[in-house]
């Protein structure tokens, strides 16, 4: 069964019951809500947003919204499956996430 999360922060729009008990776990999507306080709790998230603002976002005038969200599919797709990451071996997070499993022998 393929397991999928999402780390919130504290914040009633996405603490309240339509958000968890409706939208995430009508999905099968475990929820875990960071710690108050926690410096380092967001930390991955904020590097993912970083690479993807610097490198699309901010360098590009897009003049429409489907523009931006073509550029978040490719650095998504890039970020995933083709940029190598030494905090992984220098295998990609699709490599890592797949590893031995079914879905990594399909794909």
């Amino acid at each position: 069964m393929l397991r999928r999360t999402v780390l919130t922060v504290q914040g009633s729009q996405y603490t309240g019951h339509a958000f968890t008990g409706g939208v995430l776990k009508d999905h099968g999507i475990r929820i875990t809500v960071d710690g108050r306080g926690r410096a380092i709790g967001g930390i991955m998230i904020q590097r993912l947003w970083r690479t993807v603002k610097c490198g699309d976002i901010y360098i590009k005038e897009h003049e429409t919204v489907e523009q931006p969200v073509d550029g978040l599919k490719i650095s998504s797709r890039s970020y995933n499956k083709e940029r190598r990451h030494q905090s992984l071996g220098d295998k990609t997070p699709a490599e890592v996430y797949f590893e031995g499993s079914e879905l990594g022998r399909a794909a």
